[in-house]
């Protein structure tokens, strides 16, 4: 499913957040997540809805943001293997 937004915040090492059925959903933050700055007034986070325990501070996770360029990467040397496939059939 989409990812949906969720006001959150954080407490001792913990990220709280809100989903929209209303449950309070928590998990432990990691230590480059706690190195980041914080401010618990307008802190939102991203999650999906049959995923209770994951969420990210940005809208996509960092696996599908590498998955989504891998295949923008392999679809333009498809494309240009296509491209040279023509012109390579036309020059014999």
């Amino acid at each position: 499913g989409p990812w949906q937004s969720a006001p959150a915040a954080v407490n001792d090492g913990q990220l709280n957040w809100l989903s929209p059925d209303g449950d309070v959903h928590r998990r432990a933050l990691t230590e480059a997540e706690l190195a980041l700055p914080h401010d618990n007034d307008s802190l939102e986070v991203f999650h999906r809805r049959r995923s209770t325990g994951h969420c990210h501070f940005k809208k996509s996770a960092p696996d599908e943001s590498l998955v989504r360029l891998l295949g923008v990467i392999f679809t333009a040397i498809g494309a240009l293997a296509v491209v040279a496939s023509i012109v390579v059939l036309f020059l014999e």
